[in-house]
């Protein structure tokens, strides 16, 4: 049986902290260790944890770091400091299913040839009430190098993978630490694991992810964010529904890592990943541009598979086709207004 790490990061979280380390301490499966890694904080989250400490059965090390270290780091840091052979990632804010361990950890006494797994996870506000939020929504290809990493302005705060849904075991560390850059613990593991071993999923919410002005991964109210990301788009390209953009720097940074990678089992997999995002993300911008001019274009990303790589495969192809259409039946009509009524048609029920 594998033994589990939990690496927990903390900083002045004393307001959901506790009912993070009740929810801990209540799964079906205990973990054999908890490894603290505090960034300094100045309010009553250390004197929880000690507190906390001493109530459960298994042994809660807590390290409050020298100088701060920020979450990325933090998270490098404490998660390097586990001995556990499968390692969950946990924020301080959240809340976990009591059978998220149970269920995770299964995967991988099930699997030796799977280094993460990943669960989905539904959205609380901070008075824990649901939120109609689609944070995380999962499929096997989206997270291997999917075009989402590599797309901004969305990526540093709005991907659909966090590191709190995910485990990871600890033999894989040596090869996807240190984090590189600007990265997340999250991202780097996401972007890197996948190069070297096998991904599962498991299609269920099994915790609660917590979205409120003080977490780090949300530092302004999500529809403020969404309409400056909107804002940036326009400045930076001339607006089209769904326009796209490919950090062209990142993409790089991650094909030269993985091309020094020699013991990569799925370098080469990975790589037609990110060259087929290429591809797909500037086709997907002239189709929807006029799709009686680019329709080779729009067979082509559908018969390559390419479509399929999304969250929402059948959404994404008609969506595409039909902007493309009526910017092709309709010239002279803004951007807002196509923009506007694709929304209508397109919207979520």
């Amino acid at each position: 049986m594998n033994k589990i790490s939990i690496a927990l990061c903390t900083f002045n979280g004393e307001r959901f902290l506790q009912e993070q380390l009740d929810s801990l301490a209540a799964q079906t499966r205990l973990p054999d260790e908890v490894v603290v890694g505090d960034d300094g904080s100045t309010d009553r989250t250390l004197e929880i944890l000690e507190a906390w400490a001493k109530t459960v059965p298994f042994p809660v090390r807590i390290q409050i770091n020298e100088r701060t270290l920020g979450p990325a780091k933090n998270f490098e840091t404490t998660i390097l400091r586990c001995s556990g052979d499968v390692i969950f990632m946990c924020d301080q804010d959240d809340v976990w299913l009591p059978e998220k361990i149970e269920h995770m950890t299964n995967i991988f006494d099930l699997h030796q040839d799977t280094d993460l797994v990943y669960c989905n996870a539904d959205t609380i506000d901070q008075n824990g009430n649901s939120l109609d939020i689609p944070r995380v929504k999962i499929s096997l290809p989206h997270l291997i190098c999917s075009g989402v990493i590599f797309r901004a302005p969305t990526w540093k705060k709005n991907y659909h993978i966090i590191g709190c849904c995910g485990a990871v075991r600890r033999t894989r560390l040596k090869d996807v630490f240190p984090i590189p850059g600007d990265y997340g613990h999250d991202m780097t593991l996401y972007l890197r694991v996948p190069a070297f071993a096998k991904i599962r999923t498991i299609n269920k919410n099994l915790i609660h992810y917590r979205l409120h002005r003080n977490n780090t991964s949300l530092l302004e109210d999500w529809r403020t964010q969404m309409n400056k990301n909107l804002e940036m788009a326009k400045r930076a390209y001339r607006w089209l529904p769904g326009v796209y953009f490919l950090l062209e720097q990142e993409i790089q940074d991650f094909l030269d890592w993985i091309r020094a990678q020699p013991e990569s089992k799925y370098r080469a997999q990975c790589i037609r990943y990110v060259h087929g995002n290429q591809l797909h993300y500037p086709n997907r911008l002239r189709i929807q541009r006029n799709a009686v001019i680019f329709f080779p274009q729009w067979l082509l990303e559908l018969f390559s598979g390419r479509y399929f790589q999304r969250l929402q495969p059948v959404r994404s192809i008609f969506y595409d086709l039909a902007v493309g259409l009526w910017n092709a039946a309709n010239p002279w009509k803004s951007a807002q207004e196509i923009r506007n009524l694709m929304r209508k048609i397109f919207r979520k029920k």
